[in-house]
């Protein structure tokens, strides 16, 4: 089962960079081509869904930090079977999540900073989702193997996506609410 997670996992994400590296309107829509107006609209359309979508693997990530936090604390096996689903589910809901957000990125209009800021987001968004694949992939590689080694990556790569997640989420808040809109 670990073997054909981790395949599905590594498939998943490969798939997704080329998707993302090669942009969701050069992939489909090619300027003066036939039917150009339309992919376009209907890649900014999906782009739409991206702010709907991105609460669940944000939720998701920070849900399983939690519950593996709470297996340490109180040495429950209940704890790291939740963290274990919930991961593996986070890191497949953060690949639409971005695909979405890079046609949400092809319909914007941002200027000035940003547009800088739009760039951030995007990047943050792409390393939160490879690190969330990779915690996902670690998790069922130390569940079968039962490696001490693999435990502490499977955690740090977990805490780094919730640390990463936190941050994506700020530069996404600043596009919906404007710069600063975090003041003490």
């Amino acid at each position: 089962m670990s073997r054909q997670i981790l395949i599905a996992s590594s498939a998943l994400l490969i798939l997704s960079a080329a998707a993302i590296l090669s942009g969701p309107a050069g992939a489909l829509a090619h300027e003066g081509g036939e039917g150009a107006p339309f992919l376009d609209h209907l890649i900014n359309f999906l782009g739409q869904f991206h702010v709907m979508i991105v609460h669940f693997p944000i939720a998701l990530i920070m849900a399983a930090g939690l519950a593996e936090i709470l297996g340490l604390i109180f040495k429950k096996e209940f704890y790291f079977a939740a963290a274990r689903f919930i991961v593996v589910i986070a890191a497949l809901s953060a690949i639409p999540t971005v695909l979405l957000g890079a046609a949400a990125e092809h319909g914007s209009d941002f200027t000035g900073p940003y547009a800088d800021i739009v760039e951030t987001h995007e990047g943050l968004g792409i390393t939160t989702m490879v690190i969330t694949i990779i915690a996902a992939a670690l998790s069922e590689l130390w569940r079968r193997r039962e490696d001490a080694r693999l435990k502490i990556l499977y955690r740090v790569a977990l805490f780094a996506a919730m640390a990463a997640v936190t941050v994506t989420g700020h530069f996404g808040g600043e596009l919906v609410h404007g710069i600063g809109y975090w003041k003490w």
